[in-house]
């Protein structure tokens, strides 16, 4: 009986000398090597690179602020030119009489020359006071349409062409206000501390 004893005894002493060299041993391991560390860095995984943020690869639309300076240039012309021919040469004395402004939405009729986001925002922020401020795409189409009615108030605008040379610009502009209301002329701009403004007409006046 004792002899079992000491038997059990001694296997007991052998399994804890055992177990206590396997923890020696994982102490002790050498660290992994530079490929598995990079897949932890990394965050790869077998199938490739780890799912992670991607705004980097979306196309964000620029913010309003950052409108190039040739678009803002163009703008700040259009809505001088519009301002003006609304409130002085508006064919009533520069009296305030439009409060239904139609402005058609592309320069020169052209479907691949449309008013840029800034230029339909400042056109509607300088009108909209005193009227309210509709983009058409056919200006002519609704000429027509209202030719005989010739409603009171109504102002279709509609930008033939805007020209830039050095230090000056023109506008071709024309606004219809009824059967026998309307003008056709050519504005000059030039930049100025606070943008562009209308120096005046320029060449030929047609009136009807």
């Amino acid at each position: 009986m004792r002899g079992n004893r000491l038997l059990i005894v001694a296997i007991v002493i052998v399994a804890l000398v055992a177990a206590a060299c396997a923890a020696d041993d994982s102490e002790g391991a050498p660290p992994a090597e530079d490929g598995e560390a990079k897949v932890e860095e990394t965050g790869e995984t077998l199938g490739g690179p780890a799912t992670g943020d991607t705004t980097a690869q979306v196309d964000t639309p620029p913010p309003a602020g950052d409108t190039p300076s040739e678009d803002l240039d163009r703008a700040e012309v259009v809505v001088a030119a519009i301002s003006r021919i609304l409130t002085i040469d508006n064919m009533f004395g520069g009296r305030d009489v439009f409060d239904d402004v139609r402005v058609a939405d592309t320069i020169g009729g052209e479907e691949g020359n449309p008013l840029q986001p800034i230029e339909l925002e400042l056109i509607a922020a300088a009108v909209q006071d005193s009227a309210t401020v509709t983009f058409i795409p056919d200006a002519d189409a609704l000429t027509q349409e209202l030719f005989e009615a010739s409603p009171q108030g109504v102002a279709i605008v509609s930008i033939g062409e805007v020209r830039f040379e050095s230090d000056r610009a023109e506008i071709d502009l024309s606004m219809w206000c009824g059967s026998l209301c309307g003008v056709w002329l050519t504005y000059e701009a030039v930049p100025g501390p606070d943008g562009w403004s209308i120096t005046g007409p320029i060449g030929p006046i047609a009136v009807s």
